[in-house]
């Protein structure tokens, strides 16, 4: 016995269904209405013969002969209308007998049986905008489900629970994302650990949740519990060389202070100071080991450093928003040093300072390597929109005394003023002035 499918007006399919088959529907009712036309046509107005054989025949010669006798007898052929093999939508006078609501549920339904009986019969076809619409509706819905999960989800992550440490299995104080699988460290562990790395973000658990501290606490057990200690974190450098009187054992001790500016925020460290055990001398590293360790001075000093990568990030910022300000990257940066417990200020002018600096020496090396002809960066590969006034974004640079300063491109984005007057000069040499 057939199995009865329950009808939906919201379903798509049921929607889709319902309009393929008016489609076909309208389609048989216009080519049958078509054909019937056609059949009138040719019987009431028959191909002409000639008077004798009229004549021949014996048919009437009256008014009620031949034509009018072969229109008032004509027999019209039964329109009908099929939506498929199975499915038949009679257009004669017994379907008037039954309501035409009934009739199209009725036939919604024998179409809805064909498509759940017959294995091919795919998703309907749709246009790329209902079928992207509905794809979108889909994934709302699912997006919805999932939200009281997310947000359980969300919530547990805060719970601090009981964590062991991940290298002698004692309470673990401290939660390190960056070293993970092993994110679990005790408070002596955590110094030993993260005594060459300082420039992890950590959590301490102590108060009973999870709170940012900075590269320089750590966390001691006393006979009264944990408490925080201030210790002095090394700038991570390469290996310098050994000392010239031949020994290799090495000391390394906190130097002079230094302020590292990562893509993380703001640092306060301490350069190492190297000594020999041998001969105890001692020095730092110079620039050309803060270069190899990926560091770029904000000042000749070498008081503050940038990272190489965050310098990258921010050329990278310049060429795709040309009006990306400096000031905004600084404060991000700020707001970075926050979020890792972290405190000071990061000054916007040095940073900018420092960047063109290190872009004006990747230059030179590139003319010095002859390793690629200039392009100009506003206009390969994409043109951008760029900004040229001789006022320099309305900045006061005259009245502040930094207006003297030359510039590092002179003469290869805008022409210099001399060049631009000696041709100018040329030109009016070679026109003659005319009356």
């Amino acid at each position: 016995m057939a199995t009865k499918h329950k009808l939906d007006s919201k379903d798509p399919h049921y929607q889709e269904g319902r309009r393929m088959a008016l489609e076909l529907k309208h389609e048989h009712i216009l080519a049958e209405a078509k054909k019937a036309a056609d059949e009138r046509k040719r019987v009431r107005d028959p191909p002409h013969t000639s008077k004798r054989d009229s004549v021949g025949r014996g048919k009437p010669r009256g008014r009620r002969g031949g034509r009018r006798q072969a229109s008032a007898t004509a027999t019209y052929p039964t329109v009908e209308c099929s939506l498929s093999s199975s499915v038949e939508v009679p257009l004669t006078a017994t379907s008037t007998k039954l309501n035409h609501q009934e009739e199209f549920e009725k036939n919604m339904e024998r179409l809805s049986d064909i498509l759940a009986s017959c294995s091919s019969a795919a998703q309907p076809q749709s246009s790329s905008a209902s079928s992207w619409s509905f794809r979108q509706q889909k994934a709302s819905e699912r997006w919805k489900e999932a939200r009281p999960y997310h947000l359980k989800c969300l919530i547990s992550k805060e719970a601090v629970g009981h964590p062991l440490c991940c290298l002698c299995n004692e309470p673990a104080v401290i939660r390190c994302r960056e070293c993970l699988p092993e994110e679990w460290f005790c408070g002596d562990c955590d110094v030993l650990h993260h005594k060459k790395q300082p420039l992890h973000n950590r959590e301490c658990v102590i108060r009973g949740f999870f709170e940012a501290i900075p590269p320089t606490t750590c966390i001691i057990k006393g006979e009264d519990g944990y408490c925080t200690h201030e210790q002095a974190c090394i700038l991570p450098t390469v290996k310098v060389p050994d000392c010239s009187c031949g020994g290799t054992n090495f000391t390394v001790l906190p130097g002079k202070p230094v302020i590292l500016i990562t893509i993380n925020g703001r640092f306060d460290l301490h350069q190492p100071l190297y000594e020999c055990q041998t001969c105890q001398q001692q020095w730092t590293p110079d620039f050309k080991d803060l270069l190899r360790s990926g560091y770029w001075p904000a000042s000749i000093t070498n008081s503050t450093l940038y990272t190489l990568d965050v310098l990258s990030s921010l050329q990278e910022l310049k060429i795709i928003s040309p009006g990306f300000s400096r000031q905004a990257f600084a404060k991000l940066l700020e707001h970075r040093t926050k979020c890792g417990g972290r405190s000071g200020p990061i000054n916007g002018d040095a940073l900018q300072r420092s960047f063109l600096e290190l872009s004006y020496a990747s230059f030179e090396e590139d003319q010095l390597c002859c390793s690629a002809p200039f392009t100009c960066p506003a206009c390969t590969p994409e043109m951008l929109a760029v900004s040229a006034d001789g006022n320099r974004k309305l900045y006061r640079f005259r009245r502040n005394g930094s207006s003297d300063d030359p510039g590092f491109f002179e003469g290869l984005f805008v022409a210099e003023d001399s060049a631009v007057s000696r041709f100018v000069d040329t030109i009016q040499k070679a026109v003659k002035n005319a009356s």
